[in-house]
């Protein structure tokens, strides 16, 4: 924590945010439309961890993302 805290690196806050034990590993499906997508795009497209610009990523790839999700957020 004192680390991040000198320097404020990206790279620290990530170093810090995963050394917290978060115990088990879960993984979960996730069944959705592209209304709740629109948003969840719109508000983590720039998030700060890196998991969430990922999922955006993906969301980039749908069949009509672009006409439905993306050119909407410009």
């Amino acid at each position: 924590m004192d680390r991040y805290n000198e320097t404020n690196a990206p790279e620290d806050y990530l170093r810090l945010l995963y050394s917290n034990p978060c115990g088990f590993e879960l993984t979960a499906r996730l069944t959705t439309n592209y209304c709740c997508l629109k948003t969840i795009y719109s508000q983590r497209k720039n998030h700060r961890l890196p998991e969430w610009r990922e999922f955006c990523d993906e969301i980039e790839k749908l069949p009509y993302a672009k006409e439905l999700i993306i050119e909407e957020q410009k």
